[in-house]
């Protein structure tokens, strides 16, 4: 008769489990007894007990001394490492040999073993980023590893380290691939550390992967500075922030008695915990009066503060206009004429004198104003800057080279202790030149003269199609110039014409000029050409 055996244990509940386990076994048997007590995993024996029986061995075999010689009922427990086990499934079951040789075995069973710890969270991150933010609420998201045979994910740990020692100590939650709801003690920058646990409830703290919460509750530190004496338009603030760091801000300011406040073109740097805003205050595009500044600054965190306030605690106040007033005198100078428009011969130098003065009446030496001088149409040069330096009385001259008409015109930009000034426009307009000839000088009446010169064009083109010239006599009864024939030149400035005398009788001395008429194409004033003389006789 095959004996029976039964086996229990711990992995009856089907749950997983790790380390050395203990197996309740029984044993029955209605013949020659039990011999043996086995606990069998995967179709090999772990553990076995060898129950005490009434036996010798002679001729090299085990003989009974009577007809039953072992028991016939038998109970015990074996332990079975399962860390020899690979981890994942195993069949185990319990088995009885009878002293007769024949075996009898429980009903497979499944023991689940694991005795290795999960593998760190894989990708885990702080939902929203880990940037600083100012809410004291933080949520981690993750991905399980694949366990394949082994026990399944069954929790967590975390641990939250950070400022001032603070430990969390080891804190726990269930599996799911995701962790929300943690806070921190105060603003500050902590590590959280997350790890594994599963259902044989294997972990290893070294197996973990952590991330970054970053909280700053705590509102930037912000104050106005006044103005320096040498730098009363340049408005500064500084910031202070101990834990994300400053991330901007914004100088405004608003005229006491009503208006909106207005933000001015801002520039912040940073360096740590520690920043600076400043802008520029242009009080003189401002209606006179005072004006109130404030600064409005943020940390990374997204805090914001918004302060009037120096240091001492005083409000800033400024008055409109904070720079000296200037004021910026210039006049042209030529032969035997001065003035903001003049008029100056063909090939002559000119002299531009100015002075720029402050409130009083003071001069403002030491500082630079500039000379634009913009050439009329046809000239060859372009537009021209020239800088130049005022004296100790604020004073300053330039010489201006012969060249074409132009307009000239001197201006200061402002520094930072003195308002911007302009002289406005100042024309220097240049006579023409051109030379002329009549021939023959002496003839009768009928006959024809010739005239022929050249307008001389310097640093400057001649027009596409030409200027024009005016052939004059003098009316000696009106004592004026009158009209006898109008030319134009070539592209080269050279014209050419003849008239012919028809109704002269007697002898008359005629004086006869060139006069170049005005044009928009070409750089210079009307000029007249010296005088000729012909003599006709009819």
């Amino acid at each position: 008769v095959t004996p029976t055996a039964s086996l229990s244990g711990a992995f009856s509940s089907g749950g997983w489990l790790r380390g050395v386990q203990g197996f309740t076994w029984t044993g029955a048997d209605v013949g020659s007894g039990l011999r043996y007590a086995e606990t069998v995993v995967d179709g090999a024996t772990r553990a076995v007990t060898e129950h005490p029986c009434d036996i010798d061995r002679i001729a090299g075999q085990w003989r009974g001394r009577k007809m039953q010689p072992c028991g016939t009922a038998a109970a015990g427990s074996h332990t079975i490492d399962t860390n020899r086990l690979s981890d994942g499934p195993h069949e185990v079951t319990g088995c009885a040999t009878d002293f007769a040789g024949s075996r009898g075995c429980s009903t497979p069973a499944i023991l689940r073993t694991d005795n290795n710890a999960p593998s760190a969270p894989r990708g885990l991150g702080v939902v929203g980023g880990d940037d600083w933010r100012s809410g004291n609420s933080f949520a981690l998201k993750w991905t399980n590893p694949d366990q394949g045979v082994a026990a399944p994910i069954a929790g967590l740990r975390y641990r939250i380290t950070g400022p001032g020692s603070f430990d969390s100590g080891v804190l726990g939650a269930g599996s799911a691939e995701e962790l929300a709801g943690l806070t921190v003690p105060g603003a500050g920058s902590y590590q959280v550390a997350v790890w594994l646990v599963d259902a044989a409830d294997n972990e290893n703290p070294a197996a973990s992967s952590a991330a970054t919460l970053r909280l700053d509750d705590v509102d930037p530190v912000a104050f106005l500075l006044h103005p320096e004496a040498e730098t009363p338009e340049l408005l500064r603030t500084t910031i202070s922030d101990e834990h994300s760091g400053p991330a901007g801000g914004v100088i405004s300011y608003h005229r006491q008695g009503g208006g909106e406040w207005r933000d001015l073109a801002t520039r912040f740097e940073s360096e740590g915990a520690n920043g600076s805003l400043s802008a520029t205050f242009s009080s003189d595009d401002l209606p006179p009066g005072r004006y109130d500044i404030r600064t409005r600054v943020r940390d990374l965190a997204g805090n914001e503060t918004i302060s009037d306030r120096r240091p001492d605690g005083t409000k800033l106040v400024l008055k409109a206009p904070l720079k000296d007033e200037t004021r910026l005198d210039a006049r042209l100078v030529g032969p035997r004429t001065s003035g903001r428009s003049i008029h100056i011969p063909f090939g002559k130098p000119a002299k531009l004198r100015g002075r720029l003065t402050g409130d009083g009446g003071r001069g403002v030496g030491g500082v630079t104003v500039s000379v634009l001088q913009r050439p009329g149409a046809g000239a060859r040069s372009g537009r021209a800057v020239r800088l130049l330096r005022t004296g100790s009385d604020g004073g300053f001259a330039l010489n201006l080279a012969p060249g074409t008409s132009r307009r000239v015109a001197v201006s200061f930009a402002g520094d930072r202790r003195h308002s911007e000034s302009s002289a406005g426009s100042l024309r220097l307009g240049v006579k023409g030149s051109l030379g002329f000839k009549a021939k023959p000088t002496r003839l009768k009446t009928g006959q024809k003269v010739r005239f022929r010169g050249r307008v001389r064009s310097g640093p400057a083109r001649h027009p596409s199609r030409g200027s024009v010239v005016a052939i004059r006599y003098f009316e000696r009864s009106t004592k004026s110039w009158r009209p006898v024939l109008v030319t134009r030149t070539d592209r080269f400035g050279r014209y050419r014409a003849s008239y012919r005398f028809r109704y002269i009788t007697g002898l008359a001395k005629i004086r006869l000029r060139a006069t170049l008429l005005p044009s928009q194409d070409f750089p210079y004033l009307p000029a007249n050409s010296r005088p000729a003389t012909v003599r006709v006789r009819g």
